[in-house]
């Protein structure tokens, strides 16, 4: 269904990723918990006295600033790029 400004309900799309269930003996499981905390960290750092939208275009732009945000780009479409080859 598209809106006036784009498609909705794009988020339930996630739903159909071949996304597996975490192992923490997965070597791509534990770089993307490390990222995740390099993230949170990052993160904490923002000021979240401000509207939502600003806070979260900060964050963004500092874990890409960082290479944090490229490094969790790649190891998740290397994991989704993964199970979908297991699958086919």
């Amino acid at each position: 269904m598209r809106a006036l400004r784009g498609a909705r309900h794009f988020h339930k799309a996630l739903l159909s990723l071949p996304i597996p269930s975490f192992d923490a003996s997965d070597p791509l499981h534990a770089r993307l918990v490390a990222l995740y905390d390099e993230a949170q960290a990052l993160a904490r750092l923002a000021d979240t006295t401000q509207y939502f939208q600003l806070v979260r275009r900060v964050i963004r732009s500092a874990l890409y600033a960082s290479g944090t945000g490229q490094r969790i780009d790649s190891a998740v479409a290397y994991l989704l790029d993964s199970k979908i080859a297991d699958s086919s």
